[in-house]
């Protein structure tokens, strides 16, 4: 599949800034090749933007906007309420979409925690999952129930 002439989601925990990481450069050259990029951030937990807020800013590289935006319901419902999650979620993705005013070709997610996952997007869309982004923990689940065998 030839990147050109797509419009490409690109999903990350990472938010869009100064500091760009692997997947802003992806999103820049996507942009560069002809392509109308949108930069996804991971949804607002800190409640700086209004519960249902999506506001899209272009960046300083032509075709590439970033996404900031906020769910309609609490992100805590992803862990006790996991259905009703991912039941709100699907209208959420469907409001970004049409707040872009394009349908995405290519949805490219780097975020491990599937904040907004995959599955809710258009079914004609390829869909990429590349699990780079955090969460990370400092230790696995199986190391906490070995004793330290460090002298």
């Amino acid at each position: 599949m030839e990147f050109k002439d797509k419009v490409v989601y690109i999903i990350s925990r990472e938010d869009w800034g100064e500091m760009l990481m692997s997947k802003q450069h992806y999103a820049i050259e996507l942009a560069k090749a002809g392509n109308i990029v949108y930069f996804i951030n991971h949804p607002d937990l800190r409640r700086q933007l209004r519960r249902g807020q999506i506001e899209i800013t272009a960046t300083k590289y032509e075709n590439l906007f970033a996404v900031k935006h906020r769910m309609m319901h609490p992100y805590f419902f992803k862990f006790k309420y996991k259905k009703l999650y991912y039941f709100l979620t699907s209208f959420h993705i469907s409001r970004i979409i049409k707040k872009t005013g394009r349908k995405p070709d290519v949805v490219w997610l780097f975020d491990i925690g599937n904040s907004l996952p995959l599955k809710y997007f258009p079914a004609g869309a390829r869909k990429i999952y590349m699990p780079v982004d955090g969460p990370f923990k400092t230790e696995s689940p199986e190391s906490r129930s070995k004793p330290n065998t460090w002298p």
